[in-house]
């Protein structure tokens, strides 16, 4: 065993009060952060999660922040908040061990609406220092970046440049500021990866990227990784949102294609999955062109 891993190991130890019998790494995550169920000598078992800040990845940062959420908020949509320990570096959280819960896909009609109920009972909650969405220009300008520069997204080939000359007019005429703005606490980051279900409710992890903002924003965030993984199509859920199936096709058109994070190397391809559902589902809300590329997604 390394310094570092023996030196996890016992502050681990140290946090729950017992002996470590067994560290499995667990899968998920898209972060360089360290996710491992610790199983304990007395058969009871934790999940931890911990980093410090690297260049380009504030894991530590994050991490603090997650704390801080598991310390404010109330409800059954968060894990147990098991123990935290700080040593100025390296945070380490520790969370409930949630590996025996149903982590989707498959999706069917009572887990969707076990999500959405989820979301309801985030969206009164408060948290002091959530960024209110009005100023994510990540998001509200993402259709101008492509537009300025239309390389990495056509090099995907979903569409041809001919479409996005037609399309964008109307793209980027849509008033982004005012469909995200709100009061309305925001996950910000629900995917199949950061939620699991239970026999009483849905719990929400990785909550780093919390935010205020208009509630439903939240749920369209959701859906096209949602339609990806075999749930319904976004406007089954929310109907006329045309500037919802803007914003989140301009996100990910202008991540999808740019090169590699070193630090979460599969984070591209997870946004051209959910490009491919958030395109077409733009096109449709929007009245655009039909797509003409190689890999359309309908």
């Amino acid at each position: 065993m390394s310094e570092a891993n023996h030196t996890l190991s016992e502050r681990v130890g140290r946090m729950a009060g017992k002996r470590i019998a067994q560290r499995r790494k667990t899968s998920g995550g898209y972060s360089t952060a360290i996710r491992e169920i610790i199983t304990f000598d007395d058969g009871s078992s934790v999940f931890i999660k911990a980093g410090r800040n690297i260049p380009n990845s504030a894991l530590a940062t994050w991490i603090r922040r997650e704390h801080r959420v598991y310390q404010t908020l109330t409800g059954d949509f968060l894990a147990r908040l098991v123990a935290f320990d700080d040593d100025g570096e390296e945070p380490i959280l520790m969370l409930e061990d949630l590996s025996h819960a149903h982590w989707p896909p498959p999706w069917q009609t009572p887990h969707i609406d076990a999500v959405l109920a989820a979301l309801k009972q985030v969206a009164p909650q408060d948290f002091e220092g959530a960024r209110p969405m009005r100023y994510a220009t990540q998001f509200i300008h993402s259709w101008q970046v492509v537009a300025d520069d239309p390389g990495p997204f056509l090099s995907l080939g979903l569409t041809s440049e001919a479409w996005l000359n037609a399309a964008l007019p109307t793209l980027l005429n849509v008033d982004g500021e005012s469909a995200i703005d709100g009061d309305a606490l925001l996950h910000l980051d629900v995917r199949s990866d950061n939620l699991c279900l239970l026999p009483q409710r849905v719990v929400l992890l990785d909550w780093n990227w919390v935010s205020t903002g208009n509630a439903n924003f939240d749920i369209a965030c959701w859906l096209p990784s949602l339609h990806a993984e075999g749930g319904p199509p976004p406007e089954t859920i929310l109907p006329n949102a045309p500037e919802f199936a803007a914003i989140l096709s301009g996100y990910f058109a202008e991540c999808a294609g740019k090169p590699p994070i070193p630090q979460a190397p599969h984070v591209r391809a997870v946004q051209l999955q959910q490009l491919k559902t958030a395109l077409p589902w733009a096109v449709r809300a929007l009245g655009l062109p039909p797509l003409d590329g190689s890999q359309q997604n309908v």
